[in-house]
């Protein structure tokens, strides 16, 4: 499905086409270009500072890493430099989206997630990152203990999501001009968040989910305070300039827990095992 049409239909609508099969819906948006726009944009350059700071805090040196809903295969490159001589892997719910990243990176193995598992033996990985995808996720719960089974005693996961703290531009918009909403598992919403998002967490909910899974959440780290949606607002602005601008959210105010966005930085307990 087209993202224009996505902006323009009723949020309700948007979630049935989501229940009814989450992988057609998503199979037609990256069949018409899904996220390709955000690509290299002020909000990418975060994300890519976010998951170096996770890998780096998380002390994950080689082993096998997950990239679990890894779209169009954006940030396989990336954790092959992060993390070198790592066995690589991409899975995600769209086939559309495994083609695209088995062209941009063959060097992974691919697979399918089906009823938000993966045809995977557990205590497996090393490192699992998730780069915005649980809040499209159909059931949180399940996702993250998918997550405790498939990472080996000692794993790391590295999340990141749209985050619901007060005190960011967007959340200051949302609250005096657009408003929030209720979702189906009742953690609530931007009113301007894409309709295909399905939740948008406080930093507390997110680490409970976690923890609810088994996982200990170690660090906490916030962008979009004000930077990001800045540029995302004057598009007119140079993408070089907007970048700067975004980055000086992470780069001044990343312990500051009113972003619009946020990485969770989170371990199996246990012992490391090789």
């Amino acid at each position: 499905m087209d993202d224009a049409l996505i902006g323009a239909a009723d949020r309700s609508e948007v979630i049935a086409l989501v229940r009814e099969s989450p992988s057609r819906f998503y199979d037609e948006r990256y069949r018409a270009g899904y996220q390709e726009a955000i690509l290299g944009s002020g909000y990418d350059a975060c994300v890519l500072e976010a998951l170096r700071w996770g890998i780096a805090e998380g002390r994950v040196a080689g082993g096998a890493v997950l990239d679990f809903g890894c779209g169009q295969g954006r940030y396989l490159p990336v954790l092959a430099e992060l993390v070198p001589g790592a066995e690589l892997y991409g899975a995600d719910i769209s086939p559309v989206a495994l083609a695209l990243a088995r062209d941009r990176f063959p060097a992974a193995t691919l697979t399918r997630i089906e009823d938000q598992r993966l045809p995977a033996d557990g205590n497996r990985f090393d490192l699992i990152v998730l780069i915005d995808v649980i809040e499209h996720v159909l059931d949180a719960p399940a996702t993250v203990t998918e997550l405790h089974r498939l990472l080996r005693p000692g794993g790391a996961v590295v999340l990141t999501t749209p985050c619901a703290n007060r005190g960011s531009a967007a959340w200051a918009y949302n609250r005096l001009l657009a408003g929030f909403e209720e979702t189906p598992d009742g953690t609530g919403r931007f009113a301007t968040d894409e309709p295909a998002h399905l939740r948008r967490l406080h930093s507390r909910e997110a680490r409970e989910l976690l923890a609810g899974a088994g996982l200990r959440v170690e660090a906490v780290r916030w962008w979009g305070h004000v930077g990001t949606p800045i540029g995302d607002r004057f598009q007119r602005l140079s993408l070089a300039f907007r970048r700067r601008l975004a980055l000086l959210d992470w780069k001044l105010f990343r312990r500051l827990p009113n972003g619009g966005a946020m990485v969770l930085l989170a371990r199996r307990p246990g012992r490391a095992e090789r």
